[in-house]
């Protein structure tokens, strides 16, 4: 999956792409916005990977760029308990939100020492946090939750939920 950006008119607008189950995916739209998606299996005789290669080539020309993943922030989502199968609903749904607005995407997660974490990387932290607390309240998976940033390059983390959080703040 790719994620590329524009500035247009003071606004920053995302293109995605994306294939699954032999379809390629398209989702354009602003920034914290939702995208408007198209989907569609490749021509007879042509592979997906043609087809996201086409589709890449045509929003560089656009004037899209993909951010490097070195300069994206990072922003982790972490409950203090352990369960395996209740990470990877938070992790499919927190990820659904957050590229359908063309906010990141869910990189990773870990699991143990009585914690689980979901590792994601975004453009905008201020504007990815809403929309992680509200996945995880649709969820009812908010209570307990704790969500944290880190800029790029920085090793400090910054809390972000709860709001008047305060405490020392472990990945492991």
């Amino acid at each position: 999956m790719d994620i590329w950006y524009r500035q247009d008119e003071g606004q920053t607008h995302f293109r995605v792409i994306y294939s699954e189950d032999n379809a390629v995916y398209l989702g354009n739209g602003v920034v914290g916005q939702p995208a408007r998606w198209v989907g569609a299996p490749p021509d007879e005789g042509v592979s997906v990977a043609q087809v996201t290669a086409a589709l890449a080539r045509r929003a560089q020309g656009e004037g899209f760029e993909k951010i490097a993943h070195d300069e994206l922030h990072l922003l982790l989502v972490q409950h203090a308990e352990e369960d395996l199968a209740r990470r990877h609903a938070i992790e499919q749904a927190l990820h659904n939100a957050l590229v359908g607005h063309g906010l990141g995407y869910v990189d990773e997660g870990d699991i143990g020492m009585g914690k689980m974490t979901i590792w994601i990387h975004v453009t905008d932290p201020a504007l990815a946090a809403p929309h992680c607390v509200q996945t995880l309240r649709d969820l009812q998976q908010l209570e307990g939750a704790l969500i944290v940033t880190q800029a790029p390059g920085q090793e400090a983390f910054q809390p972000l939920w709860p709001a008047n959080w305060s405490g020392e703040f472990s990945v492991r």
